[in-house]
């Protein structure tokens, strides 16, 4: 019996989420200085396909690292999230005081059929600490094409 050999990940994504009940997120944009990668507005939405109508409970803005980066390391992804929040530290100060309701890392890990590492250092996780952001992480298997 043979021991499995953790690989690196197939891709990886960070992103900051920010949920809020007062702050627009063109509002958190104008306040941050951030372009962020998807945002909703709070209240009805009409599906673009289907034309359901669905409510939308809190505003969201959400600035993402996938795409931004050809790396398939977790931390490489968090320091460039935390990078962009660093530079708007203040700001992001005064905007989590004024209507979020959560503030969070969200990190997804895809596999590709085996089991995958992710490594976080000491020094990146008091970071984190320092910012008071949560990390939530998520692990999806893309699964084996043999």
């Amino acid at each position: 019996m043979s021991a499995i050999d953790p690989k690196p990940p197939y891709r990886v994504a960070v992103m900051v989420q920010i949920y809020s009940d007062t702050l627009a997120p063109e509002e958190i944009s104008a306040r941050l200085g951030l372009s962020p990668t998807r945002t909703a507005k709070k209240g009805p939405k009409t599906g673009k396909f289907t034309g359901r109508i669905s409510t939308v409970p809190q505003h969201f803005w959400h600035l993402s690292s996938e795409d931004r980066l050809d790396s398939t390391d977790l931390a490489v992804h968090i320091e460039w999230i935390l990078g962009q929040l660093d530079s708007v530290s203040a700001e992001l100060s005064r905007v989590a005081e004024t209507g979020v309701t959560r503030m969070d890392l969200h990190g997804v890990v895809w596999t590709n059929g085996t089991s995958a590492y992710v490594t976080l250092t000491p020094t990146l996780l008091q970071r984190l600490a320092k910012r008071g952001l949560s990390l939530q992480l998520e692990f999806a298997d893309y699964g084996d094409d043999d």
